[in-house]
């Protein structure tokens, strides 16, 4: 891919978890619709944003939801900082969240706790994507 075509797709990537992040708002207080559907898009948003980090990088990443796996995945450069445990829950979200089974649905405290990790984690990538970017200017032109 030419470097136009990197920004191309990794402003794409972004673009879909920033648009992921506001319908999880938007549905936060929406009448009627069940907070794990807010829960799926927050592990949504974090799972599109360190995919991007794999577009900029122009590397293969494995399709998978495990938030765990894609941050091992990631080259050693690219350090997301969220803690073990809000990975565990943002993933645990992607099956939970979208499957009947024999889990209870999330509270409004399970809801927060998953937004905040989401959103923190797609500003963190954007922000680390357009910093090496800038100073890569033949893989990353705008």
């Amino acid at each position: 891919m030419s470097g136009a075509d990197v920004a191309q797709e990794t402003r794409r990537w972004l673009r879909f978890a920033e648009q992921d992040l506001a319908a999880a708002a938007a549905l936060t207080s929406a009448p009627g619709i069940a907070l794990r559907e807010v829960c799926y898009l927050a592990q949504q948003v974090a799972e599109k944003a360190v995919n991007a980090i794999f577009v900029v990088e122009q590397v293969e990443f494995p399709r998978s939801h495990d938030l765990a796996l894609l941050v091992r995945e990631l080259p050693a450069r690219w350090a997301i900082p969220l803690a073990s445990g809000q990975l565990d829950s943002l993933i645990a979200w992607n099956v939970e969240a979208r499957y009947p089974g024999a889990w209870p649905e999330p509270t409004d405290t399970e809801t927060r706790s998953a937004t905040g990790p989401a959103r923190r984690s797609g500003r963190y990538v954007s922000t680390l994507i357009w910093h090496i970017c800038g100073q890569r200017r033949r893989r990353c032109q705008h």
